[in-house]
């Protein structure tokens, strides 16, 4: 109940800084190409590589871009989904838009190599304002590749709008506000939030749909516009390696998983042994 207190008294204090059509909504999804699970590799200087590599949709952001269908289908309006990245990023706002987006957006520029967090949410937030008027921004929890999950909460403080994380589910959106459900151990909050709001969402929010005909037909003939730093009128000193002000000093593999124990034979007799051992360390 703490969190959720303070999280309303932080909310009452942000300006609502963009009108809202709750029958005509506009929602920004932000998306992200990251290399496939399986083939993950860091330069000398513990960047991501991604030359040479199959490229896909973060997963988390699959989830992202199926919740904007659907409110999209629920309340009418528009979805834009936003990507930083290089070229290649086109064929992932393709990919979006043949899911049911209407636009997309890419920021490409060299200017922006290099682009800690910190780089990255300024890039995104002045592309999300330069798109205003609008109702929500929604991301996926986190990335693969990173997993710093920080990107939505930076940019909510950029923007100086409400912020809710590991939303599972949108429960309604009226008034002027959203309704939703934070996913939190042991159970879930819900929580009334003043819109315009960025939210950030978890795979247990829906089932993502695959790309219809119709919506690969859209996507083969979409114009992909692509905006440059000079666009967005970001300097040089806040993005790119020049405007970085983290370093990563170190990439480590997780730890492996040791003492697992498998219980064979019929499910009965594997219950009957995890029950033994459990008695046998004293957990029941």
């Amino acid at each position: 109940m703490i969190k959720c207190t303070l999280f309303h008294r932080y909310i009452g204090t942000l300006a609502h800084r963009h009108s809202v059509v709750h029958l005509n909504m506009k929602i920004i999804i932000l998306i992200k190409q990251v290399p496939d699970t399986k083939d993950q590799r860091f330069s000398q200087d513990f960047r991501a590589v991604r030359e040479g590599l199959d490229l896909i949709c973060n997963p988390y952001d699959e989830y992202a871009i199926e919740e904007a269908v659907r409110l999209k289908e629920r309340f009418s309006g528009e979805v834009l989904a936003m990507s930083m990245g290089t070229q290649r990023a086109i064929d992932l706002l393709r990919f979006a838009i043949s899911l049911g987006v209407d636009r997309g957006l890419l920021l490409n520029d060299p200017a922006f190599t290099g682009s800690d967090l910190l780089g990255t949410a300024t890039t995104l937030s002045q592309a999300i304002e330069k798109n205003a008027p609008f109702d929500l921004v929604i991301g996926g929890k986190q990335s693969s590749d990173g997993e710093n999950g920080v990107i939505p909460s930076a940019i909510a403080q950029f923007l100086g709008l409400p912020f809710v994380m590991d939303v599972r589910k949108i429960v309604d959106i009226k008034d002027g506000k959203a309704r939703v459900d934070q996913m939190v151990v042991g159970g879930y909050y819900e929580i009334e939030v003043q819109l315009p709001a960025v939210l950030s969402v978890v795979k247990e929010i829906n089932e993502p749909r695959l790309p219809s005909l119709k919506g690969k037909m859209a996507a083969k003939g979409a114009q992909i516009p692509v905006w440059k730093a000079q666009d967005l009128g970001l300097d040089a000193h806040r993005i790119g390696m020049g405007g970085a002000q983290t370093k990563v000093t170190q990439v480590e593999d997780p730890p492996s998983k040791t003492g697992v124990k498998i219980f064979s034979g019929t499910p009965q007799e594997a219950v009957a042994k995890l029950v033994n051992e459990l008695m046998e360390k004293k957990l029941i």
